[in-house]
């Protein structure tokens, strides 16, 4: 069986940690063996790891399951910003070398995603429409700091290292084609960016700067 999962959030909240796990369309029919294998999960993590810290044993507090049902997409835009909240990464480059391919492999991810609600997201999607689309758009790095960590594999015994960046990209670009890049960014605003996103990478906070005149 293979579960197909957006990646986790995870949010301190008042002392306490709030773990999110996304599931979409057919993945969905997995859901109660999900939610059991993720309480099951976080009382097995050594949350202590490395660092020689006490860590006490942690509790489950409470589990609650939202459902959503469509993404509406964001009103017109003149550019939107992404303030990543965890770190984003590219296989083999930093996604500030390579923004056009960061965004190539966002849309074809959303429309495998797509997949799993039984339906397509069009050729939009398609790898010409979606370089063609990059072509179109700036994007903007801000102030951004590398981060680097490892985490644990259990099935190859080994650590691996890890490297992503946080901070903000702007996109902005001309046209009707910010509408299709601002519905693709709502979308990818509950899936994440990028690579590891199973490990909870890639994930943002989308904001907009509104169109002249538009009272946004």
């Amino acid at each position: 069986m293979r579960l197909l999962a957006c990646g986790l959030g995870l949010d301190p909240i008042h002392g306490d940690l709030d773990v999110t796990l996304t599931l979409f369309g057919l993945a969905n029919d997995w859901l109660p063996a999900a939610v059991e294998a993720m309480t099951a999960a976080l009382s097995d993590v050594d949350w202590a790891g490395q660092t020689g810290l006490f860590a006490p044993r942690a509790d489950i507090l409470g589990r609650r399951l939202t459902e959503t049902t469509g993404i509406a997409p964001p009103p017109p835009a003149e550019s939107f910003s992404l303030d990543f909240v965890s770190p984003l990464a590219l296989t083999g480059a930093d996604p500030r070398e390579k923004p056009a391919s960061l965004f190539t492999g966002f849309g074809l991810r959303l429309e495998a995603l797509a997949r799993w609600h039984d339906v397509s997201l069009g050729e939009a999607v398609g790898r010409p429409a979606l370089a063609e689309l990059a072509r179109t758009l700036e994007f903007r790095f801000g102030d951004c700091d590398s981060v680097r960590w490892t985490r644990g594999s259990k099935r190859q015994d080994r650590s691996i290292p890890m490297l992503g960046i946080v901070g903000r990209l702007e996109i902005g670009g001309q046209g009707t084609s910010m509408g299709d890049a601002g519905a693709m960014l709502a979308m990818g605003a509950t899936c994440h960016m990028g690579a590891d996103t199973a490990f909870g990478c890639g994930r943002y906070a989308l904001g907009l700067t509104a169109l002249p005149g538009t009272g946004e």
